[in-house]
């Protein structure tokens, strides 16, 4: 890891772990760092250059750091924040749009242009093939409530949330191999819950 990510990491862990809102129960720290780990993984299945890399990673702890200052339109003040400590330690000017454009690209619905992009939107969404689903997925609806004031029936939720798991694809054939099988076991966790009416996770 080149030394530029070391000291984003550490300077992103230490505001989200003192400055995020106690209420940002989905898109906390554990969040960020399990995209970065999805990114890592991602890149390596397709062996982009460290200089990708190296912008990926940066984008890819940088992207929720916005929600420290607004939850919607999150992106835009992540983008800020990136910019402004990537220009106090002296990153390349040249690169930096790169790392602003992969950010953007999260902003849903999800719109990636780049390789790069594609890879951390893949990354943003590698919790739908977790065995944990259903619990992450009580923590963003309990978010989106306090958040946005967003409140569902239990059948209006699970059902949403099939219809987007359904929908969803992933940009890149690595994603696609990594997490497709998981996505699958957790639409068919849904069905089953709709299915019976039985709101306890499986």
């Amino acid at each position: 890891m080149s030394s530029t990510v070391d000291k984003v990491r550490a300077y992103v862990t230490k505001r989200m772990k003192e400055e995020l809102p106690l209420d940002l129960c989905f898109h906390d720290w554990d969040h960020t760092s399990v995209v970065v780990d999805a990114c890592h993984r991602i890149a390596t299945t397709s062996q982009i250059s460290e200089q990708d890399y190296e912008i990926l990673m940066i984008a890819a702890w940088f992207h929720d750091l916005g929600f420290i200052h607004q939850y919607q339109g999150h992106e835009k003040e992540s983008q800020k924040m990136a910019e402004s400590f990537l220009r106090s330690i002296h990153f390349d000017d040249k690169r930096l749009p790169e790392v602003i454009s992969c950010i953007e690209a999260t902003r849903m619905p999800q719109s990636p242009k780049t390789f790069l992009e594609r890879i951390l939107c893949d990354a943003d969404m590698a919790h739908l093939d977790s065995p944990d689903y259903l619990n992450r997925l009580a923590l963003l609806r309990k978010e989106w409530l306090i958040k946005l004031g967003k409140a569902f029936t239990d059948r209006d939720w699970y059902t949403e949330s099939l219809n987007f798991l359904e929908q969803h694809r992933y940009f890149t054939l690595a994603a696609e191999g990594l997490y497709h099988d998981g996505k699958i076991k957790n639409i068919n966790k849904l069905k089953k819950l709709i299915s019976k009416g039985n709101w306890k996770p499986l």
